[in-house]
């Protein structure tokens, strides 16, 4: 899934999360800041998403944060 912010007054988001020792790392692109338990919730809502595209079934509770970085998003 490609996604490029509709304008610089997004904000977005470089998250890594681990699973059962498996380092997942996604966007997330947010229209206002968000706190930290926001974005992790959202974190967490695209990784089950990615994961489900490749047949993996999981769960919220099977997630841990490691670290969220917000980033100036690219926009053409």
């Amino acid at each position: 899934m490609n996604y490029r912010p509709k304008s610089a007054t997004e904000h977005r988001y470089i998250c890594v999360l681990d699973r059962d020792g498996w380092r997942i790392t996604v966007n997330v692109f947010t229209p206002r800041p968000v706190t930290k338990d926001e974005l992790r919730g959202l974190a967490i809502d695209r990784a089950i998403d990615h994961l489900a595209i490749t047949g993996i079934d999981a769960q919220p509770d099977e997630f841990e944060p490691v670290g969220f970085r917000e980033v100036t998003p690219y926009v053409d």
